[in-house]
């Protein structure tokens, strides 16, 4: 079990960009578009406009989307190409730890077209502490990855009382 386990977490790795390697399918988009939206604020600008409500989006440095953008009050998790993760968000003043580490890594997983592992995001889209693959569970780091070799099944009172 545990060679199955280091393989998806190996390919979830590549998929989602962790250990400096560039997530699958991702592209220079949120430079392209904040560069276009400075240009439209700039036209305004020069015609004596105002343009109330357009925000800038939150590059990474590699181009690619930040893991939160924000729309007036809220900001939700976005994947590295910029699609709205849209389950995932929270009101502007909650994101100082907001990662939405758990939301790409689920929504990558989910493109690859894998199934068996649970992903439990909190609404920030970080993991929670307690992950599942199959009937198996077990504690994570911020990063959803294992801190020990201890399991609980997942039906089991040993679950509902584990703590991380």
């Amino acid at each position: 079990m545990k060679g199955r386990s280091s393989t998806v977490q190996s390919v979830l790795d590549l998929i989602v960009g962790r250990g400096g390697r560039k997530p699958l399918g991702t592209h220079s988009s949120c430079t392209e578009h904040k560069q276009n939206i400075q240009s439209r604020l700039e036209k305004a600008r020069q015609s004596g406009q105002t343009l109330l409500g357009l925000e800038l989006p939150r590059c990474d440095a590699d181009g690619t989307f930040s893991a939160y953008q924000c729309d007036g009050s809220r900001c939700g998790c976005v994947t590295a190409s910029g699609k709205s993760l849209k389950r995932y968000s929270v009101a502007r003043w909650l994101t100082g730890n907001m990662d939405c580490k758990c939301a790409r890594a689920q929504d990558a997983y989910i493109e690859a077209g894998f199934v068996g592992k649970q992903f439990r995001c909190a609404s920030n889209g970080n993991f929670e502490s307690k992950q599942c693959m199959g009937s198996v569970c077990y504690c994570v780091d911020s990063d959803g990855r294992r801190v020990d070799e201890n399991t609980v099944h997942i039906g089991s009172e040993a679950f509902a009382n584990m703590t991380c």
